[in-house]
């Protein structure tokens, strides 16, 4: 049953599906982007490489009245917006917590006849990567299902909901609620799992400009230690000048390394993007290090991992191996870059070292930031 959903929905990718089907509203339709964020630019952008240029965008925070990409998308008043209504097809664009600003702009768009209500479904084609084949997908998720990783019901539900979506082979809007039962407010964050002030080091790989930091410094002890890892030079000046203003007191327990982690050591091209997506890409020009966690002689041990490195979780965890069968860290890995990881973190995980208990979270309204946490019981 999987093998035949997975190539159904990766023949969905291929045909290019969505694509048409907004091409196709574009000859009917104005073009309207609501949401100035980064989502907003993410499909934006996408929209444009595909020769799908939005008229305009609309946002309610007045200090996204900038014009977005440079001003390839001119910002457009709700009120202006709402006088035209008939012609203009709406795409909510904004990634949430707990959807209350998705919910809230659907209401205010509750008359205008042409909408896509919730970005779930683009993000979920935007981020389709089938590196892996359908039955190899299919066996590691059928051991997912089985319970062998995941042992709360908690956990299997939502990998269920998040597999269902995964194989989407239609053009689907999600009601705004389709995921409201399992959302969790701050990223890395499970107070249910973890006591946050036991943890005395953290290491943080794709620390981008320190938005990670700045959630773990609200819940640690005030002793604890940080490692930050990010290969990108443009965000990491952002990451440093971050740091020297709003934590100068403690920039001593600060430490910035400024490599990608990986398997092995070695110099990689990547991709920048400033809404932190950058990412290893042999076209690219600029230059990056790739360093092993085990080639790092940290000063401390290790209490807490975190990596979020647009799909080289599982290289960086195999360079990891000896830190973490000797330190037994809490593990916060994304698994939500591509088909691969997406079935086979938590089978990393257990062969790195099968004393490990795993658990899933998700923190948005799109298909990003689902986290595998791994605690070690022994």
């Amino acid at each position: 049953m999987i093998i035949s959903e997975y190539k159904k929905a990766k023949q969905f990718v291929e045909q290019r599906s969505m694509e048409t089907f907004f091409k196709n509203k574009a000859q009917e339709f104005s073009i309207c982007i609501f949401g100035g964020g980064a989502l907003g630019r993410l499909i934006s952008k996408w929209l444009i490489r595909e020769g799908i240029f939005p008229s305009f965008f609309c946002d309610n925070n007045l200090k996204m009245e900038a014009n977005m990409l440079e001003g390839k998308i001119p910002y457009i008043p709700f009120e202006s917006l709402s006088k035209q209504k008939e012609k203009v097809y709406v795409i909510v664009a904004v990634a949430d917590q707990k959807v209350k600003h998705n919910h809230d702009i659907n209401e205010q768009l509750c008359d205008f006849p042409h909408v896509w209500h919730n970005p779930l479904g683009i993000t979920t084609y935007l981020v389709q990567k089938f590196n892996i084949s359908a039955e190899c997908f299919a066996s590691y998720v059928s051991e997912i299902q089985r319970g062998k990783f995941f042992r709360d019901a908690y956990s299997q539900k939502l990998y269920e909901k998040l597999l269902y979506l995964r194989l989407q082979a239609n053009i689907v809007d999600y009601s705004t609620d389709f995921l409201n039962d399992f959302y969790d407010v701050e990223q890395y964050i499970a107070d249910d799992l973890i006591d946050y002030t036991s943890i005395n080091s953290f290491v943080d790989c794709g620390a981008f400009t320190g938005d990670s930091l700045d959630v773990f410094l609200l819940h640690c002890n005030s002793k604890a230690v940080f490692y930050l890892f990010e290969m990108d030079k443009s965000i990491r000046e952002k990451l440093d000048d971050n740091i020297a203003k709003k934590y100068s007191n403690i920039q001593g327990r600060i430490h910035v390394y400024p490599y990608g982690v990986g398997r092995e050591r070695e110099s990689v091209t990547y991709l920048s993007d400033e809404t932190g997506a950058s990412a290893i890409d042999n076209n690219a020009a600029e230059i990056a290090e790739i360093i092993p966690l085990d080639d790092i002689e940290f000063e401390t041990k290790i209490d807490f991992i975190k990596m979020d490195i647009e799909g080289e979780e599982e290289n960086a965890l195999w360079g990891a191996k000896k830190l973490i069968q000797r330190d037994h860290p809490i593990l916060a890995i994304s698994m939500y870059h591509n088909m691969r990881q997406f079935a086979l973190i938590p089978q990393i995980i257990h062969r790195l070292e099968p004393g490990y208990i795993m658990y899933l979270r998700h923190y948005k309204n799109t298909i990003d930031d689902t986290i595998c946490y791994a605690i070690y019981k022994g």
